[in-house]
């Protein structure tokens, strides 16, 4: 089982950096709840959904350096990473956008049920990439 959360986990960061939005989202439950870097939490495909179209509008990232462990059933993992990426529109809150670089750490926790997944804890380093970006 614990294999089969392994080639999930890894099918998720694979449609993610393809802009593989439809399979991504194919990964998990209808039900799914995403708590992303202290903001609010999000609960279904469609929160989720909602939330992965404002950030590709602002963010261009690739997610490289995976490194994940699962738990012994199988039921939860948790992945390691460096998001490279590149600010395409200024966001609410952030500094202004005008192209800039940045590559950050995050990671994520990830809970399955069934072979999909039910949750997701993204955290990475925002005053890591707010410092980047408004680097001149």
């Amino acid at each position: 089982m614990s294999q089969d959360t392994e080639q999930l986990i890894a099918q998720y960061f694979a449609a993610f950096n393809h802009a593989d939005w439809v399979g991504m989202l194919s990964l998990m439950s209808d039900d799914v709840v995403h708590d992303l870097n202290e903001s609010s939490r999000q609960v279904g495909l469609e929160a989720f959904t909602e939330q992965l179209n404002a950030s590709k509008q602002r963010f261009l990232e690739v997610i490289s350096d995976i490194e994940t462990e699962v738990t012994g059933n199988g039921e939860r993992a948790i992945s390691a990473y460096t998001i490279s990426g590149q600010y395409l529109a200024t966001a609410p809150g952030m500094p202004t956008a005008r192209g800039q670089r940045y590559r950050i750490t995050g990671k994520s926790i990830f809970d399955i049920r069934d072979g999909k997944i039910t949750r997701i804890i993204s955290e990475f380093d925002d005053a890591a990439r707010r410092a980047q970006l408004s680097a001149d």
